[in-house]
């Protein structure tokens, strides 16, 4: 995983940096390299995938996607926006912290997001 975190992370800005290294740092440990384990071998046992439940998804879902993340690529991204009815998919030309690689980009995203959800509700009422 120390590795890995780079190639996936892209870090782009210091603060990507940071969050990068305090993650390498972390799964140098004997605690956080069982984490690591334990939550990449998860992705492959059946009871965790929820892909037949993403219909049953209701409320507004804004799905955030860092395009060069190599973890969870673009291509999971699109197949998680067919799969949740309604749901909203925004791109980001980063690796996988997208918040913190494009900060304001993000923030923009996000906040027209809770307005737009926010009005409709209103006017459901």
């Amino acid at each position: 995983m120390p590795r890995l975190a780079p190639r996936y992370m892209r870090p782009q800005t210091a603060e990507d940096e940071l969050i990068c290294r305090k993650y390498i740092g972390r799964a140098k440990t004997k605690e956080g390299g069982w984490v690591n384990a334990s939550l990449f071998q998860s992705f492959l046992e059946p009871e965790h995938d929820l892909r037949s439940q993403a219909k049953q998804i209701t409320v507004p879902t804004l799905l955030v996607w860092g395009v060069r993340d190599i973890i969870v690529p673009l291509d999971a991204g699109q197949y998680a926006h067919k799969l949740i009815p309604g749901s909203k998919l925004e791109l980001f030309e980063t690796g996988h912290v997208v918040f913190s690689s494009m900060p304001a980009e993000f923030l923009r995203v996000f906040e027209h997001f809770i307005e737009a959800t926010s009005r409709k509700s209103e006017n459901d009422l």
